[in-house]
């Protein structure tokens, strides 16, 4: 009886917080499209940086513990995480998915091609940016996806996030076009607005 009661006082305070939310809230997201044929140019920064994609142990073993199910849920999806070390301290991060099922999910009316990958949850310590750091850690991660036969890469963005979209332009992204996402009242459904840009 006391589980019962513990999930009825669970839903109670989800409904709760859904209707203390706004009752349309409608994010846009800019989404870049990199073709990978040809030669990539790999960027400069002006730090001694290293860039590594990490195994699955490496992933697990530089994580702080309050990471650490994120880490394990990305090494279950086969998500691959690449970080930048300056003299072994940890400054930059990027994650990527080759999973077609997870990519038309996250940018549905961009993905009509297989052999796409996506490139998500990018960030740069704040002591390094401006640096050239997210460029230059896109275009080795670029280089080594075109590698394994990867045709393009895919990367979204807020409108608002003027250093990562130079950055993604530095690298060779294009702006392909527009998601926009609506929620009612805290729910997200699928994006609802698409405009493309060809």
């Amino acid at each position: 009886m006391s589980y019962l009661k513990a999930a009825a006082g669970k839903m109670a305070r989800k409904i709760e917080w859904h209707a203390a939310q706004k009752p349309i809230v409608i994010n846009k997201r800019l989404v870049f499209e990199r073709p990978l044929n040809g030669k990539i140019q790999l960027l400069d920064c002006q730090v001694p940086v290293q860039f590594r994609a990490l195994s699955a142990e490496d992933q697990v073993s530089c994580v702080s513990k309050e990471y650490i199910d994120d880490i394990i849920d990305l090494i279950k999806h086969k998500n691959i995480l690449v970080k930048g070390f300056v003299h072994e301290k940890d400054v930059c991060q990027l994650e990527v998915t080759c999973r077609e099922e997870e990519i038309v999910a996250l940018i549905p009316p961009f993905c009509s091609a297989n052999r796409a990958a996506f490139i998500y949850n990018c960030y740069t310590h704040p002591d390094y940016r401006g640096y050239n750091l997210y460029p230059a850690a896109l275009s080795w991660l670029l280089s080594c996806i075109r590698v394994q036969g990867f045709k393009r890469a895919f990367l979204r963005t807020h409108p608002r996030n003027t250093s990562s979209i130079k950055g993604a332009v530095k690298a060779g992204f294009n702006l392909r076009g527009a998601i926009y996402h609506c929620s009612f009242f805290g729910f997200n459904p699928r994006p609802v607005t698409v405009k493309r840009r060809n």
